[in-house]
């Protein structure tokens, strides 16, 4: 029999008040300050920037870590060799750093994290990506990125069709769920194509 373990397992307790990890800390996406070894096996709070916040929402990346919290702020730590933790630098993070989100007037309500990449959607519909786009998951379009290639500030995406009023992100793949009064929903990856 073949076991099988997660790479990160997060957990928000007691309405938002604090957030606890358990699982692999290859990178220090468990948020202990140091890149800790294989595995941490018994949940521990996450330390630095979001003490005193309450997080609204989590997401477990192949190796990083994602937080939004009531005030659309957004959380990131672990592996940042792809920028998918969009601080404008490619350093990873063993403590959450506030991600330098895109410039508009509406919130990010919600994020999904990928295999090296990390979706943000805001409250009007609209969808950012940043990190690796190698595959077409930063729904660029025709614009593939190289093997080498990395955003390290997210870009929004286009092309949408409508509002999106969901995302959720693969290893090498993008999804998100548009309004059907709006548009249809539609992948960003490989192969590229709508989903019917």
């Amino acid at each position: 029999m073949e076991l099988f373990y997660p790479i990160t397992i997060s957990l928000v307790l007691l309405y938002n008040i604090f957030l606890t990890h358990a699982g692999t800390d290859s990178f220090g996406q468990i948020g202990q300050g140091a890149a800790g070894g294989p595995y941490v096996r018994q949940p521990v709070q996450v330390l630095g920037a979001l003490a005193g916040r309450r997080v609204s929402h989590v997401a477990a990346g192949e190796y990083h870590t994602l937080a939004l919290t009531e005030k659309g702020e957004v959380f990131a730590w672990g592996s940042n060799g792809s920028g998918a933790l969009g601080a404008g630098d490619r350093a990873d993070s063993t403590t959450p750093r506030q991600m330098l989100l895109p410039s508009t007037d509406a919130q990010i309500i919600s994020v999904a994290a990928g295999g090296g990449h990390t979706l943000l959607l805001t409250s009007d519909g609209r969808v950012f990506a940043v990190g690796r786009g190698r595959s077409g998951q930063l729904g660029r379009g025709d614009a593939l990125e190289s093997v080498a290639a990395y955003r390290v500030l997210a870009v929004e995406v286009t092309g949408l069709g409508g509002a999106a009023i969901s995302v959720a992100a693969g290893r090498d793949h993008s999804l998100a769920v548009v309004n059907l009064l709006t548009g249809q929903a539609t992948r960003a990856g490989s192969p590229r194509e709508s989903l019917q």
